[in-house]
């Protein structure tokens, strides 16, 4: 092997390296965002659930006090 190969091999492990690392920031910070977003999804999902339940009370509440009032 002449130099130049040499010097190409090592380029090319240095670049293989310089990949997996890129590949690797990347990835985490693909975790990260996506982590984030199920997150904010099942955040989401919770409030509306809440938001449902809280409507659901308010509407028995009113049926109630209108079959009190029917009753009188």
């Amino acid at each position: 092997m002449g130099r130049v190969e040499v010097n190409g091999l090592k380029n090319s492990e240095e670049f293989r390296g310089m990949l997996n690392q890129v590949q690797g920031e990347f990835s985490n910070r693909l975790e990260i965002k996506l982590t984030d977003l199920v997150n904010r999804l099942l955040s989401e999902q919770e409030e509306r659930a809440r938001a449902i339940d809280d409507v659901k009370y308010t509407v028995d509440m009113k049926d109630k006090m209108n079959q009190e009032k029917s009753r009188h």
